[in-house]
């Protein structure tokens, strides 16, 4: 198309600003790639709200022309839209010296151009969204890299790792000022741990969690609070002249919150929506590393402390060994006195307690028999190391008592030396350490169950997030194509995208209402369980029949059932969502025209329905943990689902006091429910008091 210059423009939130010239003078180019423009200037806006080209004969004689860029050889004027998904996302503009110049034809193979400008357009947002994307992982690799290793423990304090933890924020996320506050024990007032940043913001008020401003919200909400500007946000408790907008981020653990982040900068709307998320996975790692650092403060002087105990016992010991025997007799932990060689000598009140020994009764045996042959060498090596080096040694053992019962004691040997420095005897004191490993191993126990936790939760995310997405873009591209061509579709095309939106809505609904359900699941005192007296064969009969003529058309349904009598007291609800689950499933995971067969047995005592398919069948491995919400089988590939399904089938089996068991080989599989068989309803909720 014949033009003098052309410039390509992209939308910005409210703002348009040009990314590419073409024919215009250096200077005037250099000006225009600085212009950031409204997108509700009238010709920009009209754009928008039509989708349809712009055409100006004559700029001077266009009441809605505004000069922008002070190009003195523009007269006439083209734009069109650039729009992806029916959005606008820019605009394509010609710009001619001669008045006139342009035609509707010209626009319509502007618009046409524009059309698959677009296309490379969207490709080109796609890409820099991945770019950003992997800029952001790195960004947040290289931040929490010394947060997430070992050598976060060589900082000497707290306050070195707040110190840290905010200069990291401001050095790789360059934003000028971040602070690291601390709940305090009492959990009411907050601790200026830590600042840093630019321009320093500097306060000296005290912050109470009951207090006004964005800090004490977000510690009230446990949610993130951001201020645009804190001049327009009535939140905002005035501190520093130069801030102009503070994002402030909870600090959370799995214990709880124990602070926050504080961001402030100059700028007024200074950080995105991609700087407050990477910011939040930033502010996860420092909670963590914050967590993690007072645990290891307080080990490291609960070390200390009892270091420091022993060897003041073993130095008292030393100095006043003629009044060993009243130490002996007054320690809380269990003494032996014993020769270089290990042969004991003398015990204490505590030894014998501890031991179950009478007094004297190992005197002239050797120190190994206090201990289980498995740690007879390790004991060995602590003596004779303490006597070569004249140091103290310290190690764990698992020590015998008299009665030959094992516990774990910790052991301290102490040299006791002559005036001439030779080591005659050793100080060996033990602690039963039985509830401390008892505690050890529970805490282990809770890191495997926090590792779990969090295991589950990714898969949550990950699941949940993929089974929106897939009916929502099916909704959003249906909901498109009526929007945008909908005087081109047949009244029989436009139902049938109506349709799917709404199948694809049933489906939403059905996941949260599968949601929903785990959420009770998991929630004591609120299951929704409302039995009440049901035809079971006529119930079920109807449900298969409507599996059989719906999803189930393309393969070949069969029930049947038998025994008397056929009536049970159940929650219909409760039981439509077992029979669909296990239907549903039968269905997805076996081949069209294969058998699909529901089974029911009926008797006084119990009611067994049995569903039975010839699909791809599951792995063994899996067949342990298949009722786990979110877990699925590793042979089901590409086969959508969420891992909810059996999870709700067996709390629902539950609920009615039945259980629920499967077989499983390469033809098929069977699941078998066994309920009870007739009760009242008061019976059922007395054997579920917590409904």
């Amino acid at each position: 198309m014949p033009h003098d210059a052309a410039n390509i423009m992209q939308i910005d939130g409210d703002e348009v600003y040009i990314t590419h010239t073409r024919g215009y003078p250096e200077h005037i180019a250099r000006a225009m790639l600085q212009v950031r423009l409204s997108i509700h200037m009238p010709l920009l806006h009209r754009m928008i709200v039509t989708g349809r080209a712009c055409v100006v004969d004559e700029i001077h004689q266009e009441p809605d022309w505004r000069t922008v860029y002070g190009y003195p050889g523009q007269r006439s004027y083209c734009a069109v839209p650039i729009r992806v998904y029916g959005q606008t996302v820019g605009f394509l503009n010609l710009d001619s010296a001669t008045p006139g110049k342009f035609t509707s034809v010209h626009a319509d193979r502007l618009m046409a151009f524009a059309h698959h400008a677009a296309i490379a357009f969207e490709n080109a947002q796609l890409y820099d969204a991945i770019r950003k994307d992997m800029a952001e992982l790195k960004t947040l690799q290289r931040a929490t890299a010394f947060l997430l290793s070992s050598d976060l423990f060589t900082l000497n304090s707290l306050e070195e790792v707040g110190l840290y933890i905010a200069r990291t924020v401001v050095n790789e996320f360059g934003y000028a000022d971040c602070g690291v506050m601390l709940m305090d024990g009492q959990q009411n007032q907050l601790l200026r741990l830590a600042r840093a940043g630019s321009y320093g913001v500097h306060a000296t008020q005290p912050l109470y969690v009951t207090g006004e401003g964005l800090v004490p919200e977000a510690i009230r909400t446990g949610q993130p609070v951001y201020a645009r500007d804190v001049r327009e946000d009535p939140r905002y408790v005035a501190n520093d002249p130069r801030t102009r907008s503070e994002l402030v981020i909870p600090l959370r653990t799995a214990n709880g919150l124990v602070g926050v982040l504080d961001l402030q900068s100059a700028r007024i709307d200074a950080f995105s929506v991609a700087d407050q998320r990477l910011l939040l996975s930033f502010a996860d790692q420092a909670a963590a590393a914050i967590q993690n650092v007072r645990l290891y403060e307080q080990i490291r002087r609960s070390n200390e402390d009892l270091e420091r105990r022993v060897a003041e016992r073993t130095a008292e010991l030393h100095r006043l060994k003629e009044r060993a025997e009243a130490i002996l007799n007054n320690s809380s932990d269990a003494i032996v006195l014993a020769h270089a060689d290990g042969t004991i000598q003398q015990t204490n009140r505590a030894f014998n307690e501890l031991f179950g020994y009478c007094v004297d009764a190992l005197f002239g045996e050797s120190l190994m028999a206090l201990t289980h042959p498995q740690s007879a060498s390790d004991l060995l090596r602590a003596l004779n190391e303490a006597v070569e080096t004249r140091q103290p040694a310290r190690i764990e053992i698992v020590a015998v008592n008299a009665r030959g019962e094992t516990f774990d004691a910790d052991v301290m040997v102490s040299p006791v030396q002559e005036r001439d420095t030779r080591v005659a005897s050793v100080v060996c004191s033990l602690r039963d350490i039985t509830s401390r490993k008892r505690d050890e191993a529970e805490l282990r126990r809770a890191l495997d169950r926090e590792k779990e936790l969090n295991e589950l939760k990714s898969r949550f995310i990950s699941t949940v997030s993929h089974e929106f997405r897939t009916p929502l873009a099916m909704i959003m591209t249906s909901s498109d194509m009526l929007k945008t061509y909908d005087h081109r579709l047949s009244e029989e095309e436009r139902r049938a995208r109506l349709e799917k939106i709404q199948v694809e809505v049933l489906n939403l609904t059905a996941l949260l209402d599968d949601l929903l359900t785990i959420g009770r699941a998991n929630w004591p005192g609120r299951h929704d369980f409302e039995p009440v007296p049901v035809d079971i064969h006529a119930f079920c009969r109807e449900i298969v029949a409507d599996v059989a003529t719906g999803i189930g058309a393309r393969h070949r349904v069969h029930f049947s059932a038998e025994g008397e009598p056929p009536i049970a007291c159940v929650d219909a609800k409760l039981l439509r969502r077992i029979l669909l689950n296990l239907l549903s499933n039968a269905v997805k995971y076996s081949e069209p025209e294969t058998a699909i067969a529901v089974e029911l047995l009926s008797t006084p005592e119990q009611h067994v329905l049995r569903v039975r398919d010839q699909g791809l069948g599951i792995p063994e491995e899996d067949q342990s943990n298949l009722f786990e919400a979110f877990y699925r089988a590793r042979n089901v590939g590409h086969i959508m689902g969420t891992g909810l399904g059996l999870s709700i089938v067996k709390y629902a089996v539950e609920l009615h006091g039945g259980n629920i068991a499967l077989e499983s080989g390469s033809d098929g599989t069977v699941f078998t429910i066994t309920l009870p068989g007739i009760r009242t309803r008061e019976e059922v909720y007395e054997e579920n008091p917590g409904h």
